[in-house]
């Protein structure tokens, strides 16, 4: 979540965060899902990110590629600054796996998008 994109998303709830908002506000929390379908992909990229990690990428270097306008060219094809076929082949295995993913971070209520019912109290 480090590089969410500032000033779209400010705040970035929890469970606990949200039914705490909803209280103040008034509001009984009722049930969370989470559902990475309505904006899918939000995993895209992990391998990648990890990969470079790996590599000695500095998290503030993979940040900031990811606020460039080109940021898929040069996050999946580059590697230390430099192209890469290997990252290359790492953005694939990321793409065909990131689905997975999604769904699998879903399930363990760990996903990207939380949805939350409540109801006036």
């Amino acid at each position: 979540m480090r590089h969410d994109d500032v000033p779209r998303h400010l705040t970035l709830f929890t469970k606990r965060t949200l039914r705490e908002m909803l209280r103040r506000t008034g509001f009984k929390p009722g049930g969370f899902h989470f559902n990475c379908e309505l904006f899918g992909g939000s995993n895209r990229g992990v391998l990648n990110y990890l990969v470079k990690l790996a590599a000695g990428e500095r998290i503030d270097e993979i940040v900031a590629q990811n606020r460039r306008a080109d940021r898929w060219y040069q996050f999946s094809s580059q590697l230390r600054g430099e192209p890469s076929k290997f990252m290359l082949r790492v953005d694939e295995k990321d793409r065909s796996m990131f689905p997975y993913l999604d769904r699998l971070s879903d399930m363990l209520h760990f996903g990207f998008i939380m949805i939350g019912t409540a109801v006036r109290s």
